[in-house]
């Protein structure tokens, strides 16, 4: 992710901040938005800050027109949202790739690629479709979150336990998976913390 600020919203939620229109919570947004964008984003926010405080102190203090703050918090919210390659937008908050359409990336295990599907930042977890090809394996890990996964085609073991199409398996947060194997090649639905810690052996 490319380490910008963005200056559209920041410059929106500090007009809201001048004008006293942001609740406690909004604020605390407002802070971690410009400390996401850039190191320097504090400042940035800082210095907009001061130039429209001065500019209400300059003007007719007035009630703001109806519906500013959802406008502009409209225009925040769309600002944030970015599609993936491949994807696209059937109506606003409904988001869909279509099969084949998707992008496949190189895992760093020969024979394994992923595609991202979703990732939700606040509870870290990624929801993702991996391909294992005939003969692929990918190595142990330790679980720092639950991971779900679900055989969409193919036949995949992991340790003794052979599963098919249709299989789920649950592991929980602490445990630590055996080496995925697979003599024919599978297709996984996997939604985890993609911050899992590799092991040597279980």
């Amino acid at each position: 992710m490319e380490n910008s600020i963005d200056y559209d919203s920041i410059r929106d939620k500090a007009l809201l901040a001048s004008f006293g229109l942001l609740d406690s919570e909004e604020e605390k947004e407002l802070e971690k938005l410009a400390e996401e964008g850039n190191p320097d984003g504090i400042t940035e926010l800082a210095i907009y800050r001061q130039v429209l405080a001065r500019i209400a102190q300059t003007v007719a203090i007035v009630d703001p027109p109806a519906g500013l703050k959802e406008r502009l918090m409209g225009r925040v919210k769309a600002s944030k949202h970015r599609l993936m390659p491949g994807w696209q937008t059937q109506a606003p908050g409904f988001d869909y790739v279509l099969s084949g359409q998707g992008l496949w990336q190189d895992a760093p295990f020969p024979g394994v690629k992923f595609q991202m599907l979703h990732y939700d930042r606040k509870a870290g977890l990624a929801t993702q479709m991996v391909l294992l090809e005939a003969g692929a394996k990918f190595p142990s890990h330790r679980h720092s979150a639950p991971e779900q996964c679900l055989v969409l085609e193919g036949i995949v073991s992991i340790g003794t336990l052979r599963l098919r199409p249709g299989d789920f398996n649950l592991a929980h947060p602490g445990t630590v998976h055996e080496e995925m194997t697979t003599q024919e090649g599978c297709l996984l639905l996997i939604v985890s913390n993609p911050h899992n810690e590799f092991v040597e052996h279980v």
